[in-house]
């Protein structure tokens, strides 16, 4: 009777030290998102002592100390994590995150290779592990960012980066890339701080498609771009008169119906987007938010307090549908 009482005993003081360690987590938690690094590491370091080897837990904590600029103590927490069975993919972003942070860049790069060892499809490894390489001037890093692409087509942050180096290249024939890929980010991530910048690459990358002459006569292996630029070449004339958002509307249209009227061009999630718009009466409002937002504020505000219908329903479509991507629409 003793023995079962004290078994008793010791499992109800079992399950409210996990009810404390899962209070005082949600409170470390709450002050990390606060960017209160030091009472998150003061009540996450009790939350682990009070339930040992919790992955959220150390890895919250880890996080804390990398965002007070402790790199010691967080490489120490997180390195212990990379070998726990249950660890996630952002556990080596992390790791990666904090060495390259702390100018160890070796140690970095063998944080994202092991982590994309157990997790070869991860947008977010591919990613870091092309920030890190960019940054050390090694231009390999489209390669990462490209395989982040094929890997994992909804992760945006690859886009993004995509965008911008195929944008920064010299040769125009990239800018097919920088184009399709910034409006693919844009749609991944409508509102986030990078799609002011996105839109302007993608408005800035038609206009040198259309002012280098040896866009359209030069003929690459890629068999979509070849398919982008045959079909754009028989509409460009539309913007003889500049590269503006009324000029695009009626260009890309023309792209699109032609681009669904034959058999042999590659179905996009994107295109397939445009088609909807296009179907819905909504493609203009779509093309003054991507371009006109950010050529000419003034110009839009007009358009959108005179054509209020249309710019509420786009709008509408825009938050009730999520754009996803599949794998097989991987063309670079």
């Amino acid at each position: 009777m003793k023995i079962l009482l004290l078994l008793i005993v010791l499992g109800f003081a079992k399950m409210l030290t996990a009810q404390d360690a899962a209070t005082l987590y949600q409170t470390g938690h709450n002050f990390l998102k606060q960017a209160d690094y030091d009472n998150a590491i003061l009540v996450l370091k009790k939350a682990c002592s009070l339930a040992p080897n919790t992955l959220q837990y150390e890895k919250d904590l880890a996080q804390a100390y990398y965002y007070k600029g402790d790199y010691e103590n967080a490489i120490t927490t997180i390195d212990k994590l990379t070998d726990y069975d249950d660890a996630d993919e952002f556990v080596y972003v992390l790791a990666g995150d904090i060495c390259k942070a702390n100018a160890n860049a070796k140690s970095a790069e063998k944080y994202y290779k092991k982590g994309l060892k157990k997790f070869e499809k991860s947008g977010a490894l591919y990613n870091a592990y092309g920030n890190l390489l960019w940054i050390q001037k090694d231009y390999s890093a489209i390669k990462q960012w490209e395989k982040g692409i094929a890997a994992d087509p909804n992760f945006a942050g690859n886009y993004y980066n995509a965008t911008v180096y195929y944008y920064l290249t010299k040769d125009a024939q990239d800018k097919t890339w920088s184009l399709y890929y910034g409006e693919i980010f844009v749609n991944l991530e409508s509102y986030s701080t990078k799609s002011i910048e996105v839109k302007n690459i993608v408005l800035e990358s038609y206009k040198k498609i259309f002012t280098d002459e040896t866009y359209f006569t030069k003929n690459t292996k890629n068999t979509f771009e070849n398919a982008f630029k045959e079909t754009l070449v028989k509409y460009k004339d539309v913007v003889n008169t500049g590269v503006n958002t009324e000029n695009l509307i009626l260009l890309r249209s023309l792209l699109i119906l032609d681009w669904y009227s034959a058999t042999n061009k590659q179905t996009t999630s994107l295109y397939s987007k445009h088609q909807q718009l296009l179907k819905e009466g909504l493609f203009e409002a779509y093309n003054y938010w991507l371009f006109e937002s950010i050529d000419n504020t003034n110009n839009y505000e007009i358009w959108v307090n005179t054509h209020k219908p249309s710019y509420e329903q786009f709008v509408k479509y825009n938050q009730n549908r999520v754009f996803k991507l599949t794998n097989v629409e991987y063309f670079k």
